[in-house]
């Protein structure tokens, strides 16, 4: 492999200088002009349709060309060369005019070779295509078989000549030999009378080809010394290119250092002997180069990477060829794992894109503990049946059990290397078994004895919902099916607004719940909240959200140095990650018995497509594998106990794992959007003796000590606190007021109680102290600075309870010029059990008038006013009048003055305007509302701080989820 080259003089000065410069370097390969590209294209076939090349004897029909006849391609269709109507156009073009049907034309062989990209352009018109739709397919051969087939999106059908591109493609098989171009119009359902379809000015460029790729089939690491990334060039017009390398986060920023490489070129030979009957594809004598070259990228942590890799001219710095991505993923192997696990991966092309070689070895170490697999195959098929026993014998080892999905083989009797949607399963199962039994008899009997779960249909496959007298039609099927006597649960798919409780025993033991649509987590809580409970197993599916990436109108997002486009692509990475997440929790939380990615092969190495996934679509890591592996292993099998209320306020879940460990899942939205990894705010509280953190990437953290407090570190991203004391957490969950809120009525004594319950295994003895502690200290939930406007306490603060014991305990609360809202209010315990515990519990106490709500906003008018908006309402009770005073404490404003009459559930709306705001800003205002001939008074502190202008790429407020509140 090749060394660093000493740069020259030269070279540094056009070598951009820091990770931004690099990356900016490599993304200008993606901005090129047509004219800049075509200086790295090599065209190597084209085709005109004129008469001295693609028609020789005049009879309107291209030389060499094929079109397809068959029922759905009939002989009737009009296919000939015309000329072209419009002088921009060079040469003729071949019209097609489907006359209703659908049709088909395929260009000769051309020569190709697996070491180069093929790009193709061309131009084409449709018009009159209403119901069908053209494309044109690309497709390489070898020993005269299809390998590979790539598709243009459908032509438009405007009836304007339009320049198409598709590619760059490169042969994924090294046998490649040739390629054909398909013109293909599809007539739909319906078909159209009057459509027509020209191509003309073919042209099909080589193009070097970039490579990537690891010492790892899968790029799943877990030592990042490990990881060597592998650039293989093909098809360069350059000898000695320069090859720059770029490590890239989540969020598609650069981190570390990059690589800047010569690659040493050696020149590609063109034989034809193993295609010597391919005439066309040879009209080029470019020498081309190819070679092969090593980087270690600088990665430290665990982590998801992008390794982003362009080609450059070393003589005029420009970019040749588009840059590659590939992903990495370098995972903690000793992260604590559950060996029990409800977490799984539905594969619905089994072993594409990777082998069941590499997915026996993959799947235990992402976290996986049941596959889903289409099991399928022809009869007398022995070397396929044997790979899928195989591979079931091998993941059972690993502790991972394998779900056999059946479906109707109708599609695979007809074409054997069909990839589309297989029929509805009830279709084939609702005839007589005479019928289906031969097609599927031969897979039971072959694998009934190693597969013991059984799936009636693919993932959304529900169609037995409606299914006329279906248990007893199911239980017939299941005793047809499996009538040998095996250990077998079966189950189908159902639809979540047909679920039901049924009142008789069933036929199958599992309910694959599915939607019309996938379900986001919100949409997936509210679906488990409302289902009735079933007698059998309810699995669930959860899939890597549709989160786009938000920027304002006009902004660039490949202008990776826009604070904007950087925070933009954070956002996108922190809510993908965290709604994914919540998917899980969400099916935690309801106790589902099983937890399934429809398609883990959904992403993309490239993080401006949009596509995320837990791997991507080559086989490589996508960007929520180490979330969904971090949550299967320490959440497998764990039971959600509850949510306890945080200093700071950060949303969080409970979960007991099966080894008896606790487990708190935790973020916080009011976090300031950093880093994606960034986690500003500090939870400080005891939670046990032997806790730690994990991030969502797996990497372990002690927390620091503060005093016998733990500092948790919390940003938007999951955070997991593993070895939590379960007794401290249950007690935690238990304790609550009497009464959440204090009438705002002064200088009178206010009788509450705590509610509290052992949740130790033995009898407790100590005490405790109610404190609430003055506002606006640094850390108030901490501060030990008793606030002036309470005088709160219990009546008796010693303690003793036996085990599970529940006590009623007087508190009593007297306040002093208090302040309207929530108050936060501390329970300072010291326990003795085992041994001396001492912990705080935090709890909300609302101060108000009963049934009377209040809002203040302030805002900037157009004409620069400060105007401060007051809105009452009160819902129940008698109407009252209330007089309000709003004062600026430290100023010499005078305070004003508004009344309020009659009070009731209609909101009433009162506003105050200052003419000069100068100086206001920031401070702090106190409103004070009396009840008229009423002893009730209200006290309401807020700074004044009006935004008129808000980001537009921040979170919006997130639906909480059952138990975000304690």
């Amino acid at each position: 492999m090749s060394r660093l080259r000493p740069l020259t003089l030269l070279a540094l000065l056009l070598w951009p200088v820091g990770a931004c410069a690099l990356e900016a370097s490599i993304e200008g390969s993606e901005s090129l002009s047509a004219e800049d590209a075509l200086a790295d294209l090599v065209k190597v076939w084209e085709c005109r349709f004129l008469d001295d090349r693609f028609d020789i004897n005049y009879d309107r029909w291209p030389d060499r060309w094929q079109r397809t006849y068959d029922d759905e391609h009939p002989q009737y269709v009009r296919m000939e060369i015309r000329e072209v109507d419009d002088p921009s156009v060079p040469g003729r073009c071949l019209t097609i005019e489907p006359d209703g049907a659908s049709a088909r034309a395929t260009s000769p062989p051309i020569f190709v070779k697996p070491k180069f990209s093929y790009k193709l352009r061309m131009r084409v018109r449709v018009k009159g295509a209403v119901h069908g739709e053209a494309r044109v397919r690309v497709a390489f051969h070898a020993h005269d078989k299809i390998r590979q087939l790539q598709h243009s999106p459908p032509l438009p059908t405007d009836g304007e000549w339009r320049e198409i591109e598709i590619g760059d493609y490169q042969p994924r098989d090294p046998d490649v030999e040739r390629m054909y171009v398909h013109l293909d119009y599809d007539a739909g359902e319906h078909g159209d009378l009057h459509a027509e379809v020209a191509i003309a000015d073919m042209r099909l460029y080589r193009l070097p080809s970039i490579k990537i790729h690891t010492g790892s089939r899968y790029n799943v690491y877990t030592d990042p010394k490990d990881v060597k990334v592998t650039c293989s060039l093909s098809g360069i017009l350059k000898q000695n290119p320069e090859i720059r390398f770029q490590l890239l986060d989540a969020t598609n920023k650069s981190i570390g250092s990059g690589g800047q490489l010569e690659l040493p070129g050696k020149i590609i030979s063109e034989s034809r002997t193993r295609a010597s009957d391919i005439v066309d594809g040879f009209d080029t004598d470019k020498t081309s180069y190819e070679g092969e070259i090593d980087w270690l990228p600088p990665i430290n942590e665990y982590g998801f990477y992008r390794v982003r890799v362009g080609m450059f001219n070393p003589e005029t710095n420009q970019p040749i060829g588009d840059a590659r991505s590939i992903t990495i993923a370098v995972v903690r192997q000793d992260l604590e794992i559950s060996e029990q696990g409800e977490f799984g991966w539905s594969l619905p092309h089994a072993d594409r894109p990777l082998s069941f070689d590499v997915l026996q070895e993959l799947l235990p170490r992402v976290g996986v503990k049941r596959v889903k697999l289409p099991v399928w195959f022809q009869p007398g098929d022995e070397r396929r049946s044997e790979r899928i026993v195989q591979f079931a014998e091998q993941l059972a080892a690993r502790g991972i059990e394998t779900v056999g999905v059946l479906e109707d083989p109708a599609l695979w009797i007809n074409s054997p290397l069909a990839t589309g949607t297989p029929p509805p399963i009830e279709g084939l199962l609702s005839a007589d078994p005479s019928y289906w039994t031969p097609l599927i008899d031969h897979v039971i009997t072959r694998l009934s004895l190693r597969i013991r779960w059984w799936q009636l249909g693919r993932d959304g496959d529900t169609s037995f919902v409606g299914y006329d007298r279906l248990i007893p039609r199911l239980t017939a099927i299941r005793n047809q099916m499996f009538r040998f006597g095996q250990d077998i649960r079966m189950g189908i798919g159902w639809r979540w607004d047909h679920a039901q409780a049924w009142d008789e025993p069933l036929g199958w033991d599992f309910e694959q719940m599915a939607g019309r649509e996938h379900l986001d987590a919100t949409g997936l809580n509210q679906a488990l909240t409302t289902v009735p409970p079933s007698p059998v197993q309810r699995w669930v599916l959860v899939a890597p959200p549709e989160v786009p990436l938000e920027l304002p109108t006009g902004i660039n997002p490949n202008d990776t140095g826009n604070p904007l486009v950087r925070e933009a692509f954070v956002v996108r990475h922190q809510r993908r990650v965290r709604d994914f997440v919540k998917q899980i929790l969400v099916a935690k939380m309801h106790g589902t018995d099983g937890i399934f990615i429809a398609d883990p092969f959904s992403g993309s190495a490239d993080a401006h497509s949009g596509q995320t996934g837990v791997m991507n679509q080559d086989g490589t890591p996508g960007e929520l594998l180490l979330p969904w592996r971090t949550c299967a292993r320490l959440l497998g099998g764990a039971d959600y106990i509850g949510t306890i209320q945080l200093p700071n306020k950060s949303q969080n879940w409970l979960f007991r794992r099966p080894d008896g460990k606790v487990v708190m899942v935790l973020w916080n939205l009011s976090a300031p959007v950093e880093d994606a990894n960034a986690a500003p705010i500090e939870e400080v509280l005891y939670l046990g003796e032997n806790v730690h953190t994990i991030d969502v990437w797996g990497s372990t953290e002690e927390p620091e000590m503060r005093g016998e407090r733990q500092v948790i570190k919390v940003g938007r991203m999951p955070r997991f606190v593993f070895g939590l004391n379960e007794s401290i957490a249950r007690w935690r969950m238990a304790t609550r007021f009497e009464s959440g809120s204090v009438p705002s009525v002064f200088g009178v004594e206010h009788q509450n109680a705590a509610l509290l319950t052992n949740t130790f295994r033995q009898g407790i003895g100590g005490r405790v102290k109610v404190f609430v502690p003055a506002r606006g200290e640094a850390d108030e939930a901490l501060s030990e600075v008793q606030s002036a406007e309470w005088e709160i306490g219990l009546n008796n603060e010693q303690l003793t309870l036996k085990a599970g014991e529940e006590i009623r305990a007087p508190v009593s609360i007297r306040l002093q010029d208090a302040q309207y809202g929530d108050q936060l209010v501390r329970l300072d315990f010291s326990l003795l059990a085992d041994r001396e515990y001492r912990f705080s519990v935090w709890r909300q106490v609302h101060v108000g008038l009963e049934a009377v709500k209040l809002e203040v906003q302030t805002r900037l008018g157009h004409d620069g006013r400060l105007i401060v908006e007051q809105q009452m309402s009160q819902e129940s009770g008698q109407p009252s009048d209330f007089t309000c005073y709003l004062y600026v404490p430290g100023t010499d404003k005078r305070r004003k003055r508004a009344q309020v009459f009659r009070l009731g559930p209609d909101v009433d709306k009162k506003h105050y305007t200052y003419l000069n705001p100068k100086g206001l800003i920031g401070l702090e205002m106190r409103l004070k509302i009396e009840e008229v001939d009423g002893r009730r008074e209200l006290i309401h502190r807020f700074k004044v701080d009006p935004k008129p202008y808000e980001s537009a790429i921040l979170d919006d407020e997130e639906a909480p989820l059952r138990g975000d509140s304690a």
